[in-house]
This record gives structure tokens, sequence and C-alpha cells, in this order.
């Protein structure tokens, strides 16, 4: 199946390829989001060191290749490379847990698994809102290997197929807060449009998960870290990857995002005026906890793993 699932991502290298040999690295908006901060939460960002919209791009590249890592393994050094370059540090369990439980607005303490298998990184990044200067540190989780507790396998499920038979459905996506959003490529896919046949057949089907994470801490630029950045926003996105088998294998992959995930930066800086302007009861926890699917002829609930033990 490994050698099989390399044909998922042949068009995704030259993804990668074209985005290192092209990307100008400079100068776009500060995320890469379908949704628009409003009008009295005006952000501005500098792109002088690196932007934050190249950056979650090769994360997302990033789980696509580690859904078959060993294979990929080459490919996702290439971009961890890139994410260096582009100002990306790794961190330690230590610093990470340290700078989880160092906040000081009261939230729900967080101990976070002492696992290898997650590889954390720190990213800042200075940022205008509303006529003050903050520096975000954008602190992320993505597995280090396939032994990771942010991979999944889901089971295989077999069945006999007509060309309306439903083989992929994403539903019922379970958040801390907000609402969790699906790509619509894994929403009610059936055998005619996965293999474009009229015809049916028996089909195997499995699939499998990469989780990733996301924290970010806010604070005025300038200040030292300790007793001034809050925990502004956390987030999850879960990429999905599902292979079926007629005789001919098909891949479909997509992803699932916890509300803001793709905003983080305006949610995360509202939150800081916020706090600062007398409220600490804000949300700052959206990420995903569970899913139900349907894979084939099978049907079930995914709890979304996370590097914690608690929050």
């Amino acid at each position: 199946m490994k050698k099989s699932r390399l044909k998922m991502i042949v068009s995704l290298f030259l993804a990668v390829s074209t985005f290192f040999s092209m990307t100008a690295f400079a100068g776009s908006d500060l995320d890469a989001a379908d949704e628009s901060p409003k009008e009295d939460t005006v952000v501005t960002t500098d792109t002088d060191i690196y932007t934050l919209t190249d950056i979650d791009e090769l994360y997302k590249i990033r789980s696509e290749l580690a859904l078959d890592f060993d294979n990929n393994i080459d490919k996702i050094s290439e971009v961890d490379k890139r994410l260096e370059e582009l100002g990306v540090e790794e961190i330690s369990y230590k610093e990470v847990y340290e700078k989880v439980n160092g906040t000081s607005i009261g939230l729900s303490r967080v101990a976070i698994n002492s696992s290898s298998t997650v590889k954390w990184t720190s990213t800042r990044q200075t940022t205008g809102y509303n006529g003050k200067t903050y520096e975000m540190q954008i602190i992320r989780g993505v597995p280090a290997s396939l032994e990771s507790e942010l991979y999944v396998k889901l089971a295989n499920r077999n069945c006999s197929a007509s060309a309306n038979t439903v083989l992929l459905n994403i539903s019922n996506i379970k958040s801390a807060n907000g609402t969790a959003t699906c790509d619509s490529k894994l929403i009610n896919r059936k055998y005619s449009d996965i293999f474009g046949s009229t015809t049916g057949s028996n089909v195997q089907g499995s699939a499998d998960i990469i989780v990733e994470y996301l924290y970010v801490f806010v604070k005025y630029s300038g200040d030292l870290d300790t007793g001034n950045q809050i925990k502004a926003y956390v987030g999850s996105r879960v990429q999905f990857g599902g292979y079926f088998n007629n005789g001919s294998l098909v891949t479909l992959s997509g992803n699932m995002y916890s509300e803001g995930y793709n905003s983080y930066a305006s949610i995360a800086c509202k939150n800081f005026f916020d706090y600062k302007n007398g409220n600490s009861n804000f949300n700052c926890n959206y990420m995903i906890s569970n899913f139900q699917y349907q894979l084939c002829s099978g049907n079930g609930i995914c709890s979304v793993p996370y590097p914690l033990s608690g929050y």
C-alpha cells in the first residue's frame, strides 16, 4: 500500500518544487484565510523577515507528505529546512511545557506528553493591531514520524458498491469551541465520484489522519515573554488521506480545520486586546476533539489524538 500511496504525492512534490523556486516569501497578507478581519480588528504585519502565509502553506504541504512519512522523509526534511530558513525554530518539550503552563490569566493548565515523536517549533511575528504593535509567538506540534501519537490509521473497510454508493463521508466534527469545517471533497463521496465510473464493484477502503496543533501567544512588542504573554489561540488541523481500491488504487485527501485556524492572527490579537481591556473570559481553545466518518460499508467515530494529558 505504501508504494501505491506514493502516487498520491507525486503532484505534491511538483508543488513543493514550484513553491520553493518561485515564491518570493515577501509582501503577502497575514492570513491565507476565508475569514477576513472585521473593520475594528485591523491587522498589519512586518514581512521583512518572513511571511506567515508562506510558513502556513509549507506546514500544509508537510502534513500531506507526512501521510506517507517513511517514503517522503527526504521531502519532509526539505520542507523543514525551508521553514528554518524562514525563521522557524525547533524547541524542546520542556520549553513547550513551560510556555503553556506559564500563562498568567487563570486558564486551565496543560500537561504535554513528553513523547519525542512530536516535533515542536516556534515562530515569532511582529504584528500591528488597532494602533498597537504586538509580537506573536506561534508554536506548532507536528508528527516527527509515523509512530507519533498525532498519526492514526482508521480501520480497513470493504463493500460491494453501485455507482451511487457513498464510500466516504466526514460529518459532525466536534471542537472545544466554535464550529469546525471540512473540505468539501471529504463529504458524501460516491463510487462514481471517486472512480469516475457509473458501474460499481467491490471496493476496499482505508484511511489515515495526521494532526497539527497550533498555540499562539501574544504580548506587546518589546516586552519580555514571562509575565506578559498570554495564550490567545489554540487550534488544530486534521489532514485526512483516504485510499480506495477496486483493482485500481485511487487516493483522496483533504482537511478539517478548527474555527479560526486560517485566521489565527486576528483571533489571537483580538483576544489579547480584549484581555488588556479587562476581559479575561475569552475563548482561546478551538481544538477538534472528534468526528464521525463513513468508510465504504462501515461507520465510526474518530477521537482526534493530541499530545496533552488534559486541557
